[in-house]
């Protein structure tokens, strides 16, 4: 310990200095109204146009100039873009008041978009909304959506971190010190054909009426998605004869890997299916209400689909890889019972995360189809389900006019969970979907006078 020179140390050691600035320009205007009345309502109308400059300028140290740090250095952007759009938007009433017929609606728009990097592009939509009843909405959509390569996505300057990458031609691990990543300014703008489908249930019967529930299912089909394919994904398609990707691995004379470029793809597809859901329910308790509410996500496919032709399915995926896409849960569920007096308020909140794997390109003993001699196996691919209870309270001390003092507390984590290890850029965990600091509290004061 501490044996060593101080030139030694300021060769091996240094500080990782980033400045970044943003800016963005914008000027719009739009103009809504009425164009004129049917039997069944009047016909709306909405028109507008808008046009940004976006800039991101930066430096960074010399050290993260020359890629010579190991992780994180800093990283130094330099790029702008404009963009011209102009849009218009109807909703048309088509029938009011007739039996199965309570209100029946169509709406469309459609915006044409002119990108400075990427040429012009044009999205749209057409939708109905039909009520055969007070009681029971259904609605449906079908759009194309486009959304362009930010400042980001094209100009991110490349920076370095280090992963384990295991090398399907060697049968061995590598800890890379050069898992290369940063923008493409050759990208092109995502496109997207969505569907969706649902309905909205609001009954006034059998003692339901203070019941709201809401199902929708949703299809995304999207052309050209930005993203990354991850190191480990490159280096095994490369090894199973994708050549086109080969360009992006880099081994020594000895075969080993130096290093793998990581940076953002037009894939070929993304597609993503699945069914949200809401419910809530109201009734009066004392001079308060108590309120029960809960939202539901079920993700049933999140697939990519790359240029090489290989396919991967992330749904179930709760991990996220260094240097590689995240995954989504099968299902993620929040719900909370809460009430709300005249001066006294609570809520008692619950939130569900499924259980899922750490890397959908991975295969851990727990899977069907488990040989610890597949170059992709691992001593576990499991993550367990998770809940996570949080609570809070407020008390109204004055409410007088514009005078008020509340005091208000709450606890997060209460069951202090340790996030599951699952390894991603970010951390030893998830931090998108596991809480990384255990139980908190906090209490407070607000007023006003």
């Amino acid at each position: 310990a501490n044996n060593f020179s101080q030139s030694a140390l300021a060769y091996s050691f240094g500080t990782a200095v980033q400045q970044t600035h943003l800016t963005q320009k914008v000027i719009a205007a739009q103009i809504s109204g009425d164009l004129f009345n049917t039997w069944a309502g009047p016909v709306s109308v909405a028109a507008g146009g808008e046009y940004r400059e976006d800039g991101a300028h930066g430096t960074a140290d010399p050290i993260s100039s020359a890629l010579r740090f190991f992780t994180s250095g800093g990283a130094a952007i330099n790029g702008d873009m404009n963009v011209k759009e102009g849009f218009v938007e109807v909703g048309v009433p088509l029938a009011r008041d007739m039996p199965f017929l309570h209100s029946l609606d169509m709406n469309g728009a459609v915006r044409v978009t002119d990108y400075s990097v990427s040429g012009s592009v044009t999205s749209w939509k057409v939708g109905g909304t039909w009520e055969p009843a007070p009681q029971f909405r259904l609605r449906v959509t079908r759009s194309r959506d486009i959304r362009a390569p930010n400042i980001f996505e094209l100009y991110a300057p490349t920076s370095t971190s280090f992963q384990t990458v295991m090398d399907p031609a060697k049968g061995q691990a590598f800890v890379l010190p050069l898992s290369i990543l940063g923008g493409n300014a050759n990208l092109k703008p995502e496109t997207a054909n969505t569907f969706t489908i649902g309905g909205v249930l609001s009954p006034d019967f059998w003692g339901l009426n203070r019941l709201r529930l809401s199902v929708d299912y949703y299809d995304i089909k999207l052309d050209g998605a930005i993203s990354t394919l991850g190191s480990q994904v490159i280096v095994n398609l490369c090894h199973q004869g994708q050549t086109a990707l080969c360009a992006n691995v880099e081994r020594d004379a000895g075969g080993n890997l130096v290093s793998i470029s990581n940076v953002n793809l037009n894939l070929n597809r993304l597609i993503t299916r699945g069914i949200d859901i809401e419910a809530q329910y109201r009734f009066p308790l004392g001079d308060g209400n108590v309120m029960l509410r809960a939202m539901a996500t079920h993700m049933i496919e999140l697939t990519t689909a790359t240029p090489t032709g290989s396919v991967i399915n992330r749904a179930g995926q709760n991990g996220s890889p260094t240097s590689a896409p995240s995954g989504v849960p099968d299902w993620q569920v929040n719900t909370s019972v809460g009430y709300e007096g005249a001066r006294f308020a609570s809520q008692l909140q619950a939130r569900y995360i499924s259980a899922g794997t750490r890397d959908n390109t991975l295969i851990g003993p727990e899977q069907t189809g488990y040989r610890n001699t597949l170059p992709n196996s691992t001593n576990t691919n499991h993550i367990r389900a998770y809940w996570y209870l949080n609570a809070n309270a407020q008390y109204d001390l004055l409410k007088d006019g514009n005078r008020s003092l509340q005091i208000f507390g709450a606890i997060n984590n209460l069951l202090n969970q340790d996030p599951p290890p699952a390894p991603s850029s970010f951390g030893p965990t998830n931090n998108v979907l596991y809480d990384v600091l255990g139980r908190t509290y906090r209490i407070g004061v607000r007023f006003a006078y």
